[in-house]
């Protein structure tokens, strides 16, 4: 299967001194995206990263910094810098801000979830290995006995979502729904407290768990579907009263909805 090849990356002109920690950035971009330091690869050390790029240990340390703390980079004092293995920390960073600085409302975010969870759902039936199944059942199980907004609950919600996702065998919507996992917690955390039927929850969770382990993908859309939807139904009342989704939002109206 073909690869999507990175944009080709302008070479820089005489940087100006204020753009130098940019144009190492692009340079080493470039490197990563050439294969010549591929995904989990050990980099060079300073010295001769310095001088494979031409420019002096200050300004690739800085770079290497920047680079460290979006996630591109790990660091670990005495080891050096390798090249992240995925880019899931890179996403993840850019989405804590977009609920940092865009504040979007839980309607929001189960919109998006519905967009994207309902597809792979049904990717999850048809493509799904008896691990990933083992995976989903684990997160399923662990949902049971407690109440629905017990952080261990919303923990193994939390993973019961996050399987399906990996059981779809989808890279880039795998990546997207881990760039989410800080919104999809903070839905599940805001609606927990007004479901009265836990049982109802689980029902739901079993007949997409049940979906998937009989590799039925319009019955698992359905099922996906309709827990969604609940989920939505409730948030809309949510916004009404301006909740916002953080883990601080507090407690609200009680509602009899299956969701999270």
């Amino acid at each position: 299967m073909s690869r999507l090849r990175p944009p080709a990356l302008r070479r820089a002109r005489s940087p100006r001194p204020a753009n130098l920690c940019h144009d190492v950035i692009e340079r080493l971009k470039a490197l990563i995206g050439s294969g010549a330091y591929r995904p989990g690869t050990q980099l060079p050390s300073e010295r001769e990263l310095s001088r494979q790029l031409g420019v002096s240990r200050p300004s690739l340390r800085e770079a290497l910094r920047t680079l460290s703390v979006i996630g591109a980079l790990e660091t670990r004092h005495g080891s050096g810098s390798q090249v992240a293995a995925s880019s899931v920390n890179i996403l993840k960073s850019s989405f804590e801000f977009l609920l940092l600085l865009d504040q979007p409302t839980i309607v929001d975010l189960y919109e998006t979830r519905e967009l994207i969870e309902v597809h792979l759902v049904g990717r999850a039936a048809e493509r799904r290995t008896d691990s990933d199944l083992v995976a989903i059942r684990a997160g399923l199980d662990g949902m049971r006995g407690i109440p629905l907004d017990d952080p261990r609950s919303v923990a193994s919600n939390l993973r019961f979502h996050a399987a399906i996702a990996a059981a779809a065998h989808s890279l880039v919507l795998e990546r997207m729904m881990s760039c989410l996992h800080d919104g999809i917690r903070a839905t599940m955390e805001a609606s927990a407290p007004g479901v009265l039927d836990a049982e109802v929850c689980i029902s739901i969770h079993e007949q997409i768990h049940d979906a998937i382990a009989r590799q039925n993908p319009a019955d698992a859309r359905r099922a996906m579907t309709l827990h969604m939807g609940m989920g939505l139904d409730d948030a809309r009342r949510m916004d009404a009263d301006q909740v916002r989704p953080t883990p601080s939002s507090g407690r609200r109206k009680r509602s009899p909805t299956g969701a999270p």
